[in-house]
């Protein structure tokens, strides 16, 4: 665990809106437990059922990093395989689309991978 993901944990999970709206995902949101069921034990670092106004519920999946990771393509797309499969074991989930993306904290410049957003 890197130095700032229990502060930037701690941020996301306030239950301000505010800065999931910065990151692209605006409305009300309940955290939903960030632990996934695969070949070994994922959790991901913040993941909440967002409604929006006049639109379509989703689900929201946010990493943060606070290194360039070669592999960051590959560790979203298991996390969005893993999010959707645990989705469809849970009533309300099972048809909601999953918007992801990489909040990137490190002192190096890079530039994360472009998010999966599914629900348009």
């Amino acid at each position: 665990m890197g130095k700032y993901d229990i502060s930037l944990k701690a941020v996301l999970k306030r239950g301000n809106s505010r800065v999931l709206g910065a990151l692209g995902i605006p409305g009300e949101y309940r955290e939903l437990s960030p632990e996934f069921p695969s070949l070994g034990r994922r959790t991901a670092d913040f993941l909440a059922l967002v409604r929006q106004p006049r639109k379509r519920a989703l689900l929201a999946h946010v990493e943060l990093q606070t290194a360039p990771d070669a592999t960051m393509s590959d560790r979203m797309l298991r996390y969005s395989a893993d999010i959707r499969i645990w989705a469809k074991s849970q009533d309300g989930l099972k048809e909601l689309g999953v918007h992801q993306t990489v909040l990137y904290v490190g002192a190096n410049r890079w530039k994360p991978p472009r998010p999966i957003d599914e629900h348009g």
